[in-house]
């Protein structure tokens, strides 16, 4: 610190600059952990969602995921969709890929609420850092002191900051999350109309998703087929024999 004390003549200028840097170190840090983190949780909530919505036989169907980036899967599945004839299918898949969870969407304003302590558009923080005894013949002895201040207004701010995501900043991607399945839910399965959509795309390709079920359906169809076709030849036999002998 006492290098800053030279070259601004004076603590206060170098105080606020080191207030500024830890407050941009600080914002930019959270900034970017934060959009990741919260993009790794949107995308495992995704992965859940179409794991439920989709079948396994259908994913099969289409080009595997790059990275496991559920995203891809919803493109491929949205080409096997006629938007015509599947418009509100299509529309709810887009509107998921789509779906985003920001860190400036949502806590950017919060963050910043907390930089009270690392502000400098009010002297407050270097007054407060800052010894009113702090001069000119002392500059080398006060620089530890000062250094010391400057730690205890950043370790103060990311205290701040750890309450405020605990207490209020957990709850919001756990509440997107929860809306968004919700709304996902109402336009895949309560929608009006949305069950002839399902049925118009499904109907084609029931065989390719069904193979297992469908063989299993088709045998036991064949095998009622040919007990029917028995009986009905064993009374045709019995049919001919009284006919041939009568009584």
């Amino acid at each position: 610190m006492a290098d800053q004390y030279l070259e601004h003549s004076g603590w206060k200028g170098g105080v606020g600059d080191e207030l500024n840097y830890l407050r941009a170190y600080l914002t930019e840090f959270m900034a970017t952990h934060l959009d990741d983190y919260l993009q790794t949780k949107i995308d495992e909530v995704l992965r859940q969602v179409l794991e439920r919505i989709l079948p396994k036989s259908l994913q099969k169907m289409l080009p595997p995921p790059k990275d496991k980036e559920p995203r891809t899967l919803i493109l491929g599945f949205q080409e096997l969709l006629d938007k015509t004839e599947h418009p509100n299918i299509y529309k709810t898949f887009d509107y998921i890929r789509k779906f985003n969870f920001s860190y400036h969407s949502h806590f950017h304003y919060r963050v910043r609420e907390e930089m009270g302590l690392l502000t400098t558009y009010s002297s407050d923080s270097i007054d407060d850092i800052v010894p009113n005894d702090a001069t000119r013949d002392n500059f080398m002895e006060k620089a530890e002191e000062i250094a010391r201040g400057l730690d205890s207004h950043y370790q103060q701010t990311i205290y701040q900051l750890r309450k405020k995501f605990s207490e209020k900043m957990q709850e919001d991607p756990a509440n997107a999350i929860f809306a968004l399945v919700e709304e996902i839910k109402d336009r895949l399965v309560r929608a009006k109309g949305i069950k002839d959509e399902w049925k118009s795309f499904l109907d084609p390709i029931r065989e390719q998703l069904w193979t297992e079920e469908l063989s299993r359906f088709n045998k036991e169809i064949a095998l009622r087929k040919q007990w029917r076709n028995a009986v009905e030849d064993a009374f045709k036999c019995v049919k001919q024999v009284q006919s041939d002998f009568p009584s």
